[in-house]
């Protein structure tokens, strides 16, 4: 079974462009998820609705219609195992939370599809970031993490820039 997974940071308004993009350049069908305080998919008809609101925390996209009949994210992931997932970090006034892209498939055609997409964002992203742990100011370059420029821009103004996970920070800046 191939994994994808990637981690980067990126305002939300970008990545559910980015995914729009994506579902029309692909003919892709569109879920939209809510985790808390109760989960619910539903499919997107029509992004411009999610422009103004934070209030979505995935994306799916899917070669064949999606089952939405799940009662949780767990359930949806088990009803629609080739779904690429697109997670919108949160942006809020404690910072840019990290997002992310991943699927797990056996499914060729998707496989295909879904690499393309990861190209895309690769290419639409920069690369290299520091990892700060605020107790002792020890940091480590990770070459691999990836941000959009907008994000570079928010942390460049203050923004802390925050892992999905954790106390550390990122500081969007290549290695010297």
């Amino acid at each position: 079974m191939a994994k994808i997974n990637v981690q980067f940071h990126g305002l939300p308004k970008e990545l559910i462009e980015f995914a729009e993009t994506c579902a029309i350049e692909h003919k892709l069908f569109s879920v939209g998820m809510v985790f808390s305080p109760n989960f619910k998919a539903t499919k997107i008809e029509d992004y411009s609705s999610l422009q103004d609101t934070e209030n979505i925390d995935r994306i799916c996209l899917s070669i064949t219609k999606p089952d939405l009949s799940a009662k949780s994210v767990l359930e949806f992931s088990k009803k629609n195992p080739d779904c690429l997932s697109v997670t919108i970090g949160k942006y809020e006034n404690e910072g840019l939370v990290e997002s992310g892209i991943g699927a797990q498939t056996d499914n060729k055609d998707a496989l295909k599809i879904w690499r393309k997409i990861v190209k895309k964002l690769k290419e639409l992203t920069l690369e290299g970031a520091w990892v700060v742990n605020p107790h002792n100011n020890a940091k480590e370059f990770y070459k691999s993490h990836r941000y959009t420029e907008a994000a570079k821009k928010v942390a460049d103004e203050g923004v802390t820039i925050k892992p999905l996970a954790g106390w550390n920070y990122f500081i969007l800046e290549p290695k010297e």
